[in-house]
């Protein structure tokens, strides 16, 4: 795996960690200010802002399930730019993580 493949994967890593922490700045300060999240469910946030907004009230209002995700394929595409694909399931707390029907 390339140095750029390792820092793709450690930054898609931090992402989850700080979601199954439910650190709302943490996620938000992996993106650019102009950058966006597209949720599980296909709603899409727009910016810092909005993102820190949005996930600040997912997680005060609901005890939200961990991410366990499986990279399938990181791809460089140019030198400042790559694609990771991914499946991802979610863990309830209390759970092994072994249920694939998730």
């Amino acid at each position: 795996m390339s140095d750029a493949s390792t820092q793709i994967e450690k930054l898609y890593r931090e992402l989850l960690d700080f979601w199954n922490r439910q650190d709302v700045k943490g996620m938000a300060s992996l993106f650019a200010m102009d950058g966006s999240i597209v949720g599980f469910d296909g709603s899409l946030m727009n910016g810092k802002i909005q993102m820190e907004s949005e996930i600040g009230q997912i997680f005060a209002h609901h005890r939200t399930a961990s991410y366990v995700g499986i990279i399938r394929e990181i791809r460089l595409l140019r030198k400042d730019v790559a694609l990771l694909r991914a499946v991802a399931g979610m863990v309830q707390k209390g759970e092994n993580g072994k249920n694939r029907c998730i």
